[in-house]
């Protein structure tokens, strides 16, 4: 009985004799192999355990305790037209054009914190011609100017239960001439 294996599993098991070729240990990680095979990392784990179990791949460890898969010699049709080399050239292309559109989006958040620094440069430059304005205001109107003399403000001063104020409150009172 010959068990119907999925594309993705014959594209797996394409991409394992591929990199398996001359010998080679295969030790890529499920995170690579999902890359490659283009599926989830969970559903890699599935169709690996899968193909182990109905004896497609033979799962060894090495002495370095990575895991190495190898073909076990069952036959499967492997996928025609598809040329493995360019496997990994597709990833990094990805990798590549994510990275690019990375930097797009940086660039334009860049460019949107630009716009508000110098928007608040100009807040800021008009808050102090409102400032200055007032100050000129104040300084030509002596009748806005008022200042309370010191002795019309008499602080009221909290003593403990037994009638002593705080040294703390005292060192003040002491600085302010109180």
């Amino acid at each position: 009985m010959t068990t119907k294996l999925s594309l993705t599993a014959r594209y797996l098991l394409t991409y394992i004799r591929f990199k398996t070729n001359n010998n080679h240990p295969f030790f890529a990680s499920n995170e690579t192999i999902a890359k490659v095979i283009g599926c989830t990392e969970a559903s890699t784990k599935v169709i690996i355990n899968t193909l182990i179990r109905d004896g497609y791949i033979i799962k060894t460890i090495d002495d370095k305790k990575r895991r190495n898969l190898s073909l076990s010699g069952k036959e499967f049709q492997p996928l025609d037209g598809v040329y493995m080399n360019n496997v990994e050239k597709h990833i990094l292309k990805q990798d590549a054009q994510n990275q690019e559109d990375w930097g797009k989006y940086l660039q334009k958040e860049n460019e949107a914190y630009k716009a508000r620094i110098k928007s608040l440069e100009d807040e800021i430059t008009r808050l102090n011609q409102q400032i200055f304005e007032l100050q000129n205001k104040e300084t030509t109107n002596p009748v806005l100017q008022k200042p309370i003399p010191q002795s019309e403000y008499i602080p009221s001063v909290s003593q403990d239960s037994d009638g002593t104020i705080s040294p703390v409150i005292a060192n003040i009172m002491k600085r302010f001439n109180l």
